[in-house]
């Protein structure tokens, strides 16, 4: 009689057991499933929906979306676009800042520090020009490390001067060097600028300055990077943010130097080895550059993870109002006569 027993409650578990495999591989079809249908409706959803409650500019971002038609304005989604992102695929041009930093002692003596190099991605503009993040070429800040009773840690510090400070960009790995003047920093939006008198840097400018005061909320962006230097991992996202900050909390010390207020936040992860890296928006399936990939909110280890892109026209207002030269005229001159 236990025989039996024991024979029939194996007999009920292994139908037990089925049936549970039967209803667990049916709540993994349906899971898919749903997931599916759910990405399905964010797409319909970039399709056909314009954000109303903030933008980068005018009051353009709250007028009706045209949906696949070509308006002249920037995207809310990639379809328009014909492909062919192979073409920008490269690591390439890259900015190399080398230099010794010395320090000033209590007694006015130098001491000198550890030889420094350091390199990032850029933005060409044609024909002599080159964007890259200010905290890229900034020998000045230096890592000392320090021990503590929670081991050993790096301690961002200021030195008082460079020796034998050198610029330069390679436009392929094992390239030669191509000499660089640095024109003005801007520590505040993390952007520097440099010139070149060589003419074969601007055939490596493959896109035009865009308008990022033309972005609204939830445009197609695409980020050009390099995260951890593995080469070039094109990432698409949405503008998440305008203005992050207030101006008043902006000025706060805590934030000093960047101007965080004026930096655009997209949902595209920026990771180390991206900085400098290109952010794309399309106008009618056509790319255009609105600013670069800054990773100086991580580095100042402020408000980690929000994605971080220096917008175009802050870099191009503060270049031309200190120097007097118009990116965004030489590049409109320069992809112009190229067309």
């Amino acid at each position: 009689m236990c025989e039996f027993l024991c024979l029939c409650d194996g007999g009920d578990n292994r139908i037990l057991e089925a049936e549970l495999k039967l209803f667990q591989n049916w709540s993994i079809v349906m899971s898919r499933l749903s997931k599916k249908i759910m990405m399905f409706c964010v797409f319909l959803l970039g399709l056909f929906y314009v954000p109303h409650d903030a933008h980068a500019g005018g009051s353009f971002c709250e007028e009706p979306f045209s949906g696949l038609v070509p308006d002249g304005k920037y995207d809310f989604s990639p379809v328009l676009f014909p492909g062919g992102w192979e073409k920008f695929a490269s690591d390439w041009p890259r900015i190399f800042a080398s230099g010794t930093p010395v320090k000033k002692n209590e007694k006015g003596e130098e001491e000198v520090m550890q030889f420094a190099q350091r390199s990032g991605r850029v933005i060409v503009v044609p024909p002599h020009h080159i964007i890259t993040p200010f905290h890229v070429v900034d020998l000045l800040s230096y890592a000392v490390r320090r021990p503590t009773p929670f081991g050993i840690i790096e301690v961002e510090e200021k030195a008082d001067g460079i020796r034998n400070e050198s610029y330069w960009l390679q436009l392929a790995a094992g390239a030669p060097r191509i000499q660089l003047k640095k024109i003005i920093g801007f520590a505040d939006i993390d952007t520097a600028l440099f010139e070149t008198a060589d003419i074969t840097v601007a055939l490596t400018a493959f896109l035009p300055l865009g308008k990022s005061t033309e972005l609204c909320l939830g445009h197609t962006l695409l980020v050009l990077g390099s995260p951890a230097l593995l080469g070039t991992h094109i990432r698409a996202g949405i503008a998440s943010a305008f203005h992050l900050i207030p101006q008043e909390l902006a000025e706060h010390k805590r934030f000093a130097p960047l101007k965080f207020n004026v930096f655009i936040s997209i949902s595209i992860p920026i990771d180390i080895g991206d900085s400098g890296s290109p952010v794309v928006a399309l106008r009618d399936g056509a790319p255009e550059i609105i600013g670069f990939a800054s990773n100086a909110l991580r580095i100042s280890n402020l408000m980690h993870n929000l994605n971080m892109v220096v917008p175009v026209n802050e870099i191009i207002k503060n270049i031309l109002q200190a120097s007097g030269i118009d990116l965004q005229k030489l590049s409109e001159d320069y992809f112009h006569t190229k067309d």
